[in-house]
């Protein structure tokens, strides 16, 4: 299968390891009726070799992949992990804050205003702890990704430009 970037392959891996459907046996073939489609169980262990590569990742790295994409308890254990490296970097928060607007970055929720009346500050001061967590998150995501592509390219996958 091919992927236009290490970012879309990460997330096919963690989608379809969700997704029942993908994940039983076809026998009578009534799935894909195209020759070079591949089936439910090749498409189930694609996402496996991916995520396997993700695991392989350096600590920092993986929790910053795992965060980003990951699903369910390894999502949020990721965040945790990835909010106590963080945290030296992101001086003016405490981690209950810097857990907050990680969980807002990559979910979406709470909303930023949720935040401010939550914590009882402007909006503008979520705004700018966001912008923080940015700056000390965005480096280490480029890193992770930049990793990820070599080690999937490595392994085999092709990722097309």
């Amino acid at each position: 299968m091919e992927f236009r970037s290490a970012e879309q392959a990460v997330r096919f891996a963690f989608n379809i390891s969700e997704r029942h459907e993908y994940s039983r046996s076809d026998p009578m073939k009534v799935r894909g009726t195209n020759t070079a489609d591949l089936s439910p169980m090749d498409l189930h262990a694609q996402a496996a070799m991916i995520v396997n590569q993700v695991n392989r990742l350096p600590t920092a790295e993986k929790c910053s992949v795992l965060a980003m994409y990951g699903r369910g308890k390894d999502r949020a254990q990721a965040i945790r992990e990835l909010s106590d490296l963080l945290l030296p970097q992101v001086g003016e928060m405490g981690k209950g804050e810097l857990l907050i607007v990680l969980c807002h970055w990559v979910t979406r929720r709470p909303s930023i205003r949720a935040i401010a009346d939550d914590r009882g500050v402007s909006y503008r001061k979520v705004c700018s702890w966001r912008s923080t967590v940015l700056r000390a998150w965005m480096p280490l995501q480029t890193r992770a990704i930049n990793s990820l592509h070599d080690r999937l390219v490595d392994g085999g996958l092709t990722i097309t430009a």
